[in-house]
């Protein structure tokens, strides 16, 4: 019997970059929002991550792409 393993969680880059093209922003939109450079935005799209971004950067983002905090914070940090 095998067991089915569930999907995995997608990145933090994933969700923002799907969510701002979805929503029809540029990078320096959600940037200017979240109160974070365009640059920091592009690297967390792309490249990921060495340390986990500050909360209130989290919660910049989530505001900026109408998005609960939550499922940021869990692409982050894990957890159900």
């Amino acid at each position: 019997m095998s067991t089915i393993a569930p999907p995995p969680t997608p990145t933090l880059g994933t969700i923002l970059r799907d969510r701002r093209r979805a929503l029809g922003l540029r990078q320096q939109d959600v940037a200017r929002e979240a109160g974070c450079s365009k640059a920091t935005l592009q690297q967390l799209e792309s490249l990921g991550y060495v340390f986990a971004p500050r909360p209130a950067l989290l919660h910049g983002l989530a505001r900026a792409l109408a998005l609960p905090p939550e499922e940021l914070a869990r692409a982050v940090y894990g957890g159900a």
